[in-house]
């Protein structure tokens, strides 16, 4: 049986593959519209808070998350209250400087950092570095991403995760840095990205993306992992558009007219609607109703890979 590798030995390789995601990627996050200041979510931050808080195998209940966005302490998690304080920082920090390991400590371990004794660590199955190697070896991975100018942010970000993962900082405590590092490069990329939800999806996408962790350790090369990724990346950043526009569509009084009389789980052709609405003008329908619903994300096609389908029929989104 061949040895196992450890994950902080894997090459950083990229491909087309990895270039042709990223590349679209960067479109998308380049022409998301958030809000006109890319202003906070406190919804999805506390969402992303929780995302973090599963992955570690801690619940927050539905009161705990609107005491959380609204700004109050919870008195049974502080893991939370911490990670609120760190994720409002989030846009402002740089996190490319390792000095932020010093802020997150002083947050997430008020009693003390937990600080490892050996190369194995619950939970993570791979061989890590010795505790006395590893502020040389993030100093090294620091440096590695600083000169970035031939690596794109993005991959960068996913690679953050990978290694931050591979060199094990803490005997507990070191996948909500890594996630957080992760977002945290995302954001200083580009700041649509705050309210993307990066890491519902990857607590969405876990078991696939450890399956290409694992892929990357056994191949020692980074690019399955970070491939993986990007895909995570990318639908975030889809629902965050998506989210956007029905928020922005929201208030359109002829779309909300055309959802209050649609029932739930009903196609409707056009000429259905034409008489649902008491309308006689099919131009009128597609250019009022139906394109700024579908473009909202409120309606979807029966025959969504032809849009021009003389038999197509829509249906509200559950939302």
């Amino acid at each position: 049986m061949p040895k196992q590798i450890s994950p902080y030995q894997a090459a950083v390789s990229v491909n087309n593959e990895i270039l042709f995601h990223a590349a679209n990627i960067a479109y998308e996050a380049g022409r998301n519209s958030l809000a006109p200041a890319f202003g906070r979510d406190m919804g999805i931050l506390c969402k992303e808070i929780k995302a973090v808080l599963s992955l570690e195998g801690k619940t927050l209940t539905p009161s705990q998350m609107r005491a959380l966005e609204r700004g109050e302490e919870l008195k049974t998690m502080q893991e939370a209250n911490a990670l609120r304080r760190l994720f409002l920082k989030m846009g402002r920090i740089d996190p490319y400087d390792p000095s932020f390991f010093q802020e997150y400590e002083k947050e997430m371990f008020p009693n003390g950092v937990p600080t490892r004794l050996s190369r194995r660590v619950e939970s993570f199955p791979y061989p890590i570095p010795l505790k006395a190697k590893v502020p040389a070896m993030v100093k090294g991975f620091y440096s590695f991403a600083k000169k970035g100018q031939s690596r794109h942010p993005l991959i960068v970000a996913a690679l953050f995760y990978f290694e931050i993962m591979a060199l094990q900082p803490y005997s507990t405590g070191t996948e909500p840095l890594a996630l957080y590092l992760m977002k945290a490069v995302l954001v200083n990329y580009e700041k649509s990205f705050l309210n993307a939800p990066i890491l519902v999806a990857f607590a969405s996408n876990y078991e696939s993306l450890q399956e290409a962790y694992k892929e990357s350790v056994e191949k020692a090369d980074t690019a399955p992992f970070v491939l993986k990724a990007l895909s995570v990346f990318e639908k975030a950043i889809h629902q965050a558009e998506k989210k956007a526009m029905r928020e922005k569509n929201q208030g359109t009084p002829l779309v909300d007219k055309l959802l209050s009389k649609m029932e739930e789980g009903k196609f409707y052709s056009a000429q259905d609607l034409l008489a649902l609405l008491g309308l006689t003008s099919r131009l009128g329908l597609a250019k009022n109703y139906l394109r700024p619903a579908l473009e909202a994300g409120l309606l979807e096609r029966s025959n969504p890979l032809v849009p021009t389908d003389r038999n197509q029929r829509y249906r509200k989104v559950n939302p």
